[in-house]
């Protein structure tokens, strides 16, 4: 296996991240609060640009984290696109007019029980959750935590779900977008629908190729002529 792939993304994400978009604060005291930010943002934007890259699709979520019991906002990429559920009706590129986002994290059991109690960890049978109002199928010691963001007027509301059950307040945020940005990769039209694509699906070909001339190459090699490798008793004694 020759990897071609990796090599490609590799070279994208590092010539833009190399040089990242900086920009100017003119207000002192926002300047000091994105400054702080500032490292932290900065790995979120290439996590979810290595995704878009890869699959034509990334995610920057930003939620309130207490930090030396502070509440702060704390940027990170989603590594696993497939768990987020984002509005299907958004169509602008940064996602303003997405009005719910659903994020699923899948935890395990222990850790669920840790979080919010033996009563929470019981909810989940035989690997099968009642996730809202569809039944997931789970590894028996995973369970599934739901983050849910709902936009009402000027106000962006997040609701933590396990299984049926509320397990943390709702936190309300005076906010003009869902925290939770897209980062889309090459945009396509596919039977009249527009569609995101990255380096993965059109390098298959490519990849394939380099596999099989590789294969080949060493298949040709194992079987060419050898030089016969004499030596006397003497130097094998």
């Amino acid at each position: 296996h020759v990897d071609v792939v990796s090599n490609c993304i590799r070279s994208i994400v590092n010539s833009y991240t190399s040089y990242p978009f900086k920009p100017r604060v003119q207000n002192p005291d926002l300047a000091e609060f994105y400054n702080k930010l500032n490292d932290d943002i900065s790995e979120s934007v290439e996590g979810a640009f290595k995704n878009a890259v890869s699959f034509g699709l990334g995610f920057i979520a930003v939620l309130p984290t207490e930090v030396n019991g502070v509440i702060v906002p704390k940027p990170y990429s989603i590594d696993k696109v497939e768990n987020v559920y984002y509005d299907p009706d958004s169509t602008d590129m940064d996602g303003k007019d997405a009005n719910e986002v659903l994020i699923v994290d899948y935890k395990s059991k222990s850790y669920i029980k840790q979080m919010y109690g033996e009563e929470i960890a019981n909810k989940f049978t035989n690997g099968t959750e009642l996730a809202l109002s569809t039944t997931c199928k789970l590894e028996s010691d995973k369970g599934a935590i739901f983050t849910y963001f709902k936009k009402e007027g000027d106000f962006i509301t997040i609701y933590k779900f396990v299984a049926d059950t509320l397990v943390e307040e709702p936190i309300q945020l005076q906010l003009k977008q869902i925290p939770v940005l897209p980062v889309y990769g090459e945009a396509i039209e596919v039977n009249d629908k527009r569609v995101f694509r990255g380096i993965v699906s059109q390098c298959k070909v490519i990849q394939d190729l380099a596999d099989m001339s590789a294969s080949q190459l060493m298949e040709r090699l194992a079987k060419s002529p050898k030089n016969i490798w004499l030596a006397t008793r003497r130097t094998i004694g």
